[in-house]
């Protein structure tokens, strides 16, 4: 068997790369007390979706005294199948309390309503990552984000900031051709929301990378969408106040996700090992993690601005200098 089971030094648990069928063959899920768990991490498992479901039902009928203790989950899955999106709202059906939650599904065509963890997790959610795609980013169309491309995507964004009022971090897709100001209306709802994640880069602000027609440098793209999604953030004081809404409290907001190669950088090899020079310096650029901080100053006219300076990039490491709310940006994609 290979991967790996790492017991976490609160009562927890974090299985990756596992075939999970051997865990069920032997009944494991009975013998083992995953009620017991604060924090549940799997990824990347074989025998994902079978293993899910034989917790739902384990959990939903526990005694009292047995009650499912999870805060932490995290899930992440390379072959996202109906049933198993299916397994993973039960699951996350039969308990409550969760106060960080990660979902990462790629290769998917869809990803579960947000309903399936609102009901029992929304007002304790502190912490949210919510995320698919059907391929890589790196091919730059807004169908590799699925969350974007579901036509539903902005009001189950709008679900989310009605049923999870106490978030203060939210990793999350979006499709860059609605208008920010739709965007930007629910998540300013989160009153306590501090840091921001939008998962998938502005893929159609670059139709030309990789050729001689682009105008700007690809690394200011990010700026420039981080800048206007801000910026449609922020009302006028006067219209804020008119109707009783708390000023923007967003303090970091970063565009793209992290993959592993961003957590252990590895040169690209080709067949006969050698070190693919090939590989576009400026679609790697553009794809990259960029993390900013954000400041608020008072134009000439006496309303709040934002004022974006880069902090970071690939990796959250050295940002929590200036932020401390960094738990979104610890689960990755694989590529």
């Amino acid at each position: 068997m290979t991967g790996d089971w790492i017991p976490l030094l609160k009562p927890g648990l974090f299985v990756d790369c596992v075939d999970v069928h051997l865990t069920l063959s032997e009944g494991l899920p009975r013998v083992f007390r995953f009620s017991s768990l604060e924090t549940f991490y799997l990824e990347s498992c074989i025998g994902s979706e079978e293993l899910l479901e034989s917790l739902a039902v384990s959990f939903g009928s526990t005694s009292n005294d047995q009650v499912p203790k999870i805060k932490d989950f995290r899930f992440r899955h390379e072959d996202s199948t109906t049933s198993l999106r299916v397994a993973v709202g039960k699951f996350l059906s039969s308990f409550s309390g969760l106060r960080s939650l990660s979902i990462l599904l790629d290769r998917t065509e869809a990803m579960p309503h947000p309903r399936c963890f609102t009901e029992k997790h929304g007002k304790t959610l502190k912490t949210l990552v919510w995320d698919g795609r059907s391929e890589p980013r790196s091919h730059f169309c807004l169908s590799t984000a699925v969350v974007a491309s579901d036509p539903f995507v902005h009001s189950e964004l709008v679900f989310i900031s009605e049923n999870c009022p106490h978030l203060v971090e939210l990793g999350v897709s979006i499709d860059w051709r609605h208008h920010y100001h739709g965007i930007a209306t629910s998540t300013r709802q989160l009153k306590s929301l501090r840091t921001f994640n939008i998962r998938n880069p502005p893929e159609t602000s670059l139709p030309t990378i990789g050729s001689s027609a682009s105008i700007l440098p690809v690394g200011k793209f990010p700026r420039i969408a981080a800048t206007e999604m801000m910026e449609s953030m922020m009302e006028s004081e006067f219209f804020m106040t008119a109707r009783r809404l708390k000023p923007c409290s967003v303090k970091l907001i970063a565009i793209g996700s992290i993959t592993f190669r961003h957590i252990r950088p590895v040169p690209r090899v080709d067949v006969d090992g050698i070190e693919d020079e090939d590989e576009d310096e400026e679609l790697r650029e553009f794809l990259t993690p960029r993390f900013f901080l954000i400041k608020y100053h008072r134009d000439a006219f006496g309303e709040r601005k934002p004022l974006l300076t880069e902090v970071g990039m690939g990796t959250s490491y050295g940002v929590e200098a200036f932020e401390p709310n960094l738990e979104i940006f610890k689960p990755y994609w694989l590529s």
